[in-house]
């Protein structure tokens, strides 16, 4: 009908097709579209970052400040950040040797509410993760659900002013914010990196209990060993497991601990003073919050085996364990992580067990995958950073 309309009308025609081409002339010429394309190219392509919001940075140095933070902190944790939280880098700050001063990366959004941490302690002209040295793993920004990438941008951004020589990241997380916002900016922050170590886990979704995990994972032989062993330990008259859990009794059973350990390994990472001093705190901390589980299998009274470690959000981290190999039953070690498998992970509800850093025998036995985490090193945005970088990679490149 219309097309007929204008068959019969050649003036409406004609008008209407002068119409339509100055409005083409004016808005659809090459240049018209090269000028809006280059804008929207400017906006969303030629810089990765996520946009900026209104957001305001602080740098917090001292530890009385951080403390008071604490429970803001803490509900930004996801379920791989116990190791960022404020229990153990306060407790690390106040007890640490030669740790550095506190340089605590904080954001706020338009309305002041806590969005973002970075908590870093400066030794010298580096810049490094608090407690990283001590059995810290998954490292990575703390940030509010879906701005994580955000976060770690905007921390790199208030990084970019700074007097430090490099930042020293041990043990980031293979795909969390931080590590992918330095990949993204390397043109302005030279870095070298490289593969630190793996994290074997067991993940329960994948099973409908603990009994499906040991006969889908085990080998017939390993699957009697691992259901007999544990049953005959309970079958000696005088047989226990304890768990400790609670403030009142977390100090002492961590000097329980603390012998089980020194009596397999006397030189270890965790005897000297103020390491025993760092964990005596943290584990008040975490008894405080729930989040401690040390578990005893003890005889006649005598503590024969322990782990300590912390339960999480949804998962389980097995930070340590102590053993009396002249236990007077079969494979202690195996028995005690039996036993923590099936009544604390699978029976707590929990959705994964993490061994942490560390690829032994027996962690990769029990391990239905596991993480990778690397060591970053960061430069200062300069010309000599950059030098500097590329004289550290082509070293690395030449030594492996």
């Amino acid at each position: 009908d219309r097309i007929g309309r204008l068959i019969a009308d050649p003036e409406t025609a004609r008008a209407m097709g002068t119409a339509s081409r100055r409005r083409v002339e004016a808005h659809h010429t090459r240049d018209a579209l090269v000028a809006r394309m280059r804008h929207v190219w400017k906006k969303t392509v030629a810089d990765p970052r996520p946009p900026r919001e209104a957001r305001t940075w602080e740098i917090v140095e001292d530890v009385d400040a951080l403390r008071a933070l604490g429970p803001e902190w803490d509900g930004l944790l996801g379920p791989d950040h116990f190791f960022l939280g404020p229990e153990w880098v306060i407790s690390w700050l106040q007890h640490g040797e030669a740790t550095g001063r506190p340089y605590v990366l904080v954001a706020r959004d338009a309305r002041g509410r806590l969005e973002g941490v970075l908590p870093l302690v400066r030794r010298g002209d580096d810049l490094c993760f608090a407690g990283e040295g001590e059995g810290a793993d998954h490292m990575d920004v703390v940030a509010t659900p879906g701005h994580a990438l955000a976060i770690a941008h905007g921390a790199l951004d208030r990084l970019a002013g700074g007097d430090w020589g490099r930042l020293r990241f041990r043990h980031l997380a293979e795909d969390g914010a931080l590590r992918r916002a330095i990949h993204e900016r390397q043109w302005t922050f030279p870095y070298t990196e490289h593969l630190a170590t793996h994290c074997p886990y067991v993940d329960v979704r994948g099973h409908a209990s603990y009994a499906d995990y040991v006969a889908a994972h085990f080998a017939y032989s390993s699957r009697r060993n691992i259901r007999r062993y544990p049953k005959r330990f309970r079958a000696l008259p005088d047989a226990a497991v304890e768990r400790v859990t609670a403030p009142i009794d977390g100090v002492a059973g961590l000097r329980r601990f603390f012998a089980l350990h020194d009596n397999r390994r006397s030189d270890s990472a965790m005897t000297p003073p103020h390491i025993r001093a760092f964990h005596r705190a943290l584990v008040e901390r975490a008894a405080r919050s729930g989040r401690l589980l040390l578990t005893f299998l003890t005889v006649g009274g005598r503590d024969v085996a322990c782990e300590y470690a912390f339960r999480h959000r949804d998962k389980l981290y097995a930070f340590q364990s102590g053993l009396d190999e002249s236990a007077p039953f079969e494979s202690p070690g195996l028995v005690l992580q039996a036993i923590v498998l099936e009544e604390d992970v699978f029976g707590g509800g929990l959705r994964e067990y993490d061994f942490l850093d560390g690829t032994e025998d027996y962690k990769l036995r029990w391990a239905t995958g596991r993480r990778r985490l690397f060591d970053v090193e960061v430069h200062r945005p300069t010309p000599v950073g950059g030098a500097a970088a590329l004289l550290r990679g082509a070293a690395r490149l030449a030594h492996d």
